[in-house]
């Protein structure tokens, strides 16, 4: 429809995108007014290349032409009247008066309105007096972020009242207050805080630190198991755990416990009775769990780690025994499936009267240790050796020595060890008394000078009076 007869203004030639609203804005008039000075035209329907009349002349009915109290803003894509009233430290209710006329859930890309910069009508959370202010991300609730923050849903409400938690808007800014909010005050952490990280599961969380799910759930009443937010604070109680007799190992990619047991010479029944709550067929790499060592059964010969290819006919030739000698040694051994790093027990046949050979057993302070003992009661000579040991130095200590004591006293012959090139602690101990009186062996890590009795960092023990002739 063309509009070429008493038109107050001039003519327009309709674009794409066009709207009354838009071109109220553009050209500084109002909707009402283009609508007056075209009767007949649909303003919900205008046409691409429709002329219509643009006033110039005073417009009839209010519009956001002024703005004597703060500033004019330009929609952008994304605004909503809650967002311009957070980003502005105003409220909705004071834009919404300061623009009548405008719908504010109909706002255009490029209009005009009116930002009020003086006092806003109704309450809005401005200030945080006992917290700090936050921006709303993606994803965001009251209960997470209550959460991550240390404090309560009830608490954040209070904060900010007129802020609905049900419908909260990205880069909505709200008040977290940090002091404890009313209410009963929480119990103590039975153990440690800890702070979730992407991917954690109770589970896992369990496992790793020595807990059960359970426990957890319980230290944390209120907490969604499975919807744990990172950064999100939870308490990890701490159970007492049954002394382990043996070692604390950590689970590496791949371990089994049957592989563990064969390793460490132990059982996977025992293992699994020193680590109640354990899952065997769940083994989780970074899992700390208790290896049982309890004292072995004296082995007639000295301990072999076994290395890929080794059979048992191919170490009784070369160690001149028998494979029937060795399955003895070693109850529970599979003759069919020895595995590399398996600690096995080789038997030497029957030494020379007068002579006898004990294997030491290690310390948790060094649970991979080798010692061997050498008794000669002829000539009353004690020859010991120790590898796989600790540097002396990580005890902050020098030098390892070898002890015997005497029974029934508390008195202690004592050598200097050296290292040998193959890093073997060897010591050769020649006492004044006969061997028979001494019942204990120590190999300790100890300062040089020390010479009365071991006081530190025992690494290998044995006993010595089943021994004697």
């Amino acid at each position: 429809m063309s509009q070429t007869a008493s038109c107050p203004g001039f003519n327009y030639t309709i674009r794409a995108g066009d709207t009354f609203f838009r071109l109220a804005q553009r050209f500084g008039t109002t909707v009402a007014a283009i609508q007056a000075a075209n009767p007949g035209v649909d303003p919900n329907n205008l046409q691409i290349g429709q002329v219509i009349c643009i006033p110039t002349g005073p417009a009839p009915g209010p519009g956001p032409v002024r703005c004597p109290n703060g500033f004019l803003y330009t929609i952008q894509s994304g605004d909503t009247f809650f967002r311009l009233a957070q980003r502005f430290g105003t409220t909705v209710a004071a834009i919404q008066a300061a623009n009548p006329g405008v719908d504010p859930n109909n706002l255009q890309i490029g209009q005009v309105i009116c930002i009020p910069t003086g006092p806003a009508p109704g309450p809005g959370p401005v200030q945080c007096p006992n917290g700090f202010l936050y921006t709303i991300q993606s994803g965001d609730t009251f209960f997470r972020l209550a959460q991550r923050f240390g404090t309560t849903v009830e608490a954040i409400q209070a904060a900010n009242p007129g802020v609905d938690p049900n419908n909260l808007q990205i880069g909505q800014v709200i008040c977290i207050p940090v002091r404890p909010a009313p209410g009963p005050v929480p119990p103590v952490c039975p153990g440690f805080f800890y702070t979730i990280q992407p991917g954690d599961t109770l589970f896992q969380l369990a496992a790793r630190f020595g807990t059960t799910v359970a426990a957890i759930v319980a230290a944390n009443p209120g907490i969604d198991p499975n919807n744990l937010i990172p950064g999100q604070r939870i308490c990890i109680p701490v159970q007492p755990q049954p002394v382990c007799t043996g070692f604390f190992y950590t689970i590496q990619p791949g371990d089994t416990l049957f592989q563990l047991a064969a390793r460490f010479g132990t059982t996977v029944a025992a293992i699994i009775a020193a680590n109640p709550g354990i899952d065997p067929n769940n083994l989780i790499p970074g899992q700390r769990i208790c290896i049982p060592v309890p004292q072995p059964p004296v082995c007639p010969g000295f301990f072999y780690t076994i290395q890929p290819g080794d059979t048992l006919f191919e170490l009784a030739a070369r160690f001149g025994t028998t494979v029937a000698a060795i399955i003895a040694a070693n109850p529970g051994i599979d003759p069919n499936n020895l595995i590399p790093g398996q600690r096995i027990c080789i038997p030497v046949p029957e030494p020379p009267r007068g002579r006898r050979c004990i294997v030491m057993a290690p310390t948790d302070l060094a649970p991979n240790a080798d010692g061997v003992l050498f008794l000669d009661y002829t000539d009353n000579v004690v020859l010991g050796t120790a590898s796989n040991v600790p540097d002396p130095m990580e005890f902050n200590q020098e030098v390892y020595k070898l002890w015997l004591r005497e029974a029934n006293t508390n008195n202690w012959v004592v050598t200097t060890m050296s290292r040998s090139p193959q890093d073997v602690w060897v010591g050769r101990l020649v006492p004044s008394q006969t061997l028979t009186v001494f019942n204990a062996a120590v190999i300790s890590a100890e300062q040089a000078d020390n010479i009365e009795r071991p006081v530190d960092s025992r690494v290998l023990t044995a006993v010595l009076s089943q021994l004697t002739t």
